[in-house]
């Protein structure tokens, strides 16, 4: 917040952290931080009313260095930013803005909210490491409660809401329940990543991804996958997997839905794999693009992809661009080993169970 970007310079976490306790802090009760945004004593400050402001400001004032997590884990994370703004996003996260690299860290139990009531275009994004992420964002894992409200355009993902082209998100997981509530314009939701333009690889989600949106407009659009929402050109998602149930409530508008992935455009989808259930609260909008894999493919590739549950939501869609190739079902849990025969390398078995990535113990 006060303009230190920390380029070519790394802060390493020493000790696991817990806001919740007095424990975390040299004294809770200090009120000498106003320079920093916090008027008051800290510890009642960071667990309550705004809670915890977003590390770096936006533009050149962003994080642009290296934070290294050294393993340790930051728990009780607390953010409640609601404000009223025509002009810009508002981003949530640990972080605002990561045009750095971010490594080898856990959020557990997370609470973080954005909410933002506009007249304009501008949106709201909601992560649990980042609200945006530009680089390098990598071994993390967030779990705990994900929230991102706006009546113009909603993010939000597990690790960031956005992952801008050039970024690199690798070897991370959710856990934390994503919310999104979407209004006239889009809404993006993913357990990973709501929107992504960069590459994504080797992740997995369990935790339970929500979209809702109210709209009475046709031209509203929303993309919610258990992986990640929407995978816009350029973009590459590869090894990764989904394990929880994907949820809408629809009112109308176009909507994209996919076990992995909402919506791909202009990119590539590969080894991937969906074991979670996609349930409709309610549904006005076309059912043609909701299924257990991916809602939608223009001019993109998407291949050695597998889910369970092969229900209702079984087919796939594509434009005359896209290639689809290798797709394929299990009816029950029994068949789940054999999608190792199309997910290559960089998954294993444990205890003859669905297949993890490599890197997992």
């Amino acid at each position: 917040t006060k303009g230190e970007t920390y380029t070519e310079e790394t802060v390493k976490l020493g000790l696991s952290l817990d806001f919740n306790s007095v424990k975390s802090y040299v004294n809770p009760y200090r009120k000498d931080y106003g320079e920093y945004g916090y008027n008051g004593e800290l510890k009642k400050l960071l667990t309550s009313e705004n809670g915890f402001i977003p590390i770096g400001a936006s533009g050149e004032k962003s994080f642009k260095g290296t934070f290294d997590g050294n393993g340790k884990i930051i728990k009780n994370l607390y953010i409640n930013q609601k404000i009223e703004d025509n002009q810009n996003t508002l981003s949530i996260g640990l972080f605002r803005l990561n045009y750095g690299t971010i490594k080898k860290l856990g959020i557990e139990n997370c609470n973080n909210t954005g909410s933002l009531t506009t007249s304009g275009t501008n949106a709201c994004a909601v992560g649990g490491i980042a609200g945006r992420n530009f680089k390098n964002i990598e071994e993390c894992f967030v779990s705990g409660n994900l929230t991102s409200v706006c009546n113009a355009k909603s993010w939000i993902g597990g690790i960031c809401a956005t992952s801008e082209s050039d970024a690199n998100i690798k070897n991370c997981y959710n856990l934390a329940t994503i919310d999104c509530t979407g209004g006239k314009q889009t809404g993006v939701s993913g357990g990973i990543v709501g929107s992504n333009s960069g590459k994504l690889s080797n992740c997995f989600n369990n935790g339970k991804t929500i979209i809702t949106c109210d709209s009475n407009d046709n031209n509203t659009f929303s993309f919610i996958g258990g992986v990640v929402g929407l995978v816009n050109r350029g973009g590459n998602v590869e090894n990764c997997y989904n394990l929880n149930t994907v949820e809408f409530n629809i009112n109308l508008g176009n909507f994209h839905c996919g076990g992995i992935c909402g919506k791909l455009i202009g990119s590539v989808l590969k080894n991937c794999y969906n074991k979670g259930y996609i349930n409709k609260l309610g549904l006005n909008c076309n059912a043609d693009y909701i299924k257990l894999i991916l809602g939608l493919a223009e001019d993109s590739t998407a291949s050695d992809c597998s889910s369970l549950f092969f229900d209702g939501y079984g087919t796939h869609n594509y434009d005359a661009l896209s290639h689809i190739s290798n797709f394929a079902k299990c009816n029950d849990d029994s068949e789940m080993p054999y999608m190792l025969d199309i997910l290559g390398e960089k998954f294993k078995l444990v205890s003859n169970d669905y297949p993890v990535l490599s890197w997992q113990n």
